[in-house]
Order: C-alpha cells, then sequence, then structure tokens
C-alpha cells in the first residue's frame, strides 16, 4: 500500500507534468468527472470538458509575439533569415540568463520580423524550460 505522502508527491508530479506538458486535456485528467477548477479568480470550470478549455484558455494566454528589425553590425536591414536571440536575466546588469533561446526568423525587406520567443510554450514545441518539481 502507497503511504499518504507517497501518493500526494505522485500525484503532484502528474499534475505538474500535465501543466507542463502544454497539453490541456492530460490536466483536465488530474480531475474527478465533476471536478473543478479556478484559474486567476475567474469562474469555476466544472467538469472535465470544462476544466480542458479553461486550461487551454490559460496555456493559450502564455504566448508573447514580438516584433523586431534584423540589422548587420553597420546597423544595414538583414532581409533573410537572420539568428535573434532571447534572454532572461534575474538582475538587469549582470549574471548568466534564467532562460536562452535562439531562433531563426524570416526577415521582410526592411528586416523587420515578428516572431513568438519562449518556444516552450508554442504547440509545436511543448517543453517545460524550468525543473517542472513540487515539493511536498
Amino acid at each position: 500500500m502507497i503511504s499518504e505522502p507517497a501518493r500526494v508527491r505522485d500525484f503532484a508530479a502528474r499534475y505538474t507534468a500535465a501543466w507542463c506538458s502544454q497539453n490541456a486535456p492530460s490536466v483536465a485528467a488530474c480531475y474527478a468527472q465533476d471536478g473543478s477548477l479556478t484559474v486567476n479568480g475567474g469562474t469555476p470550470a466544472v467538469g472535465r470538458k470544462a476544466i480542458t478549455e479553461v486550461a487551454q484558455g490559460f496555456m493559450s494566454s502564455l504566448l508573447v509575439n514580438f516584433s523586431g528589425r534584423a540589422t548587420d553590425t553597420q546597423g544595414k536591414a538583414i532581409s533573410d533569415i537572420a539568428g535573434v536571440t532571447f534572454a532572461i536575466y534575474k538582475d538587469q546588469s549582470e549574471g548568466a540568463p534564467l532562460w536562452m533561446e535562439t531562433q531563426n526568423v524570416q526577415a521582410d525587406a526592411r528586416g523587420n520580423y515578428t516572431t513568438t520567443p519562449f518556444s516552450w510554450a508554442r504547440p509545436d514545441r511543448m517543453a517545460c524550460p524550468w525543473n517542472c518539481s513540487v515539493p511536498v
């Protein structure tokens, strides 16, 4: 028989993995058929179908579009594929990045491009960037 703390740790690991997978039905599967989920103080979603819809909406809200202009070292527009690196730092002026991602973007004739950083949140690249564990 599994001890209660072990069951809670197992559930926490499965629930965290479900959210990190960005797969809303996996999140809903962690709930009873008539379970409920409230996100950010909103209206409770009752039942797995409703939980799936709310979880998907929350996951979709994590997408951020970024627009920029690609230039070479002389400031001339790059109108081809350009490598762009995004990074998040804990401190403004020093230290190693907490997260970093490089993407190839297609710039137009003026060097303008739009992309979605944080590839872990994009449906085509579902992986959690942080250690997705929950201490119990």
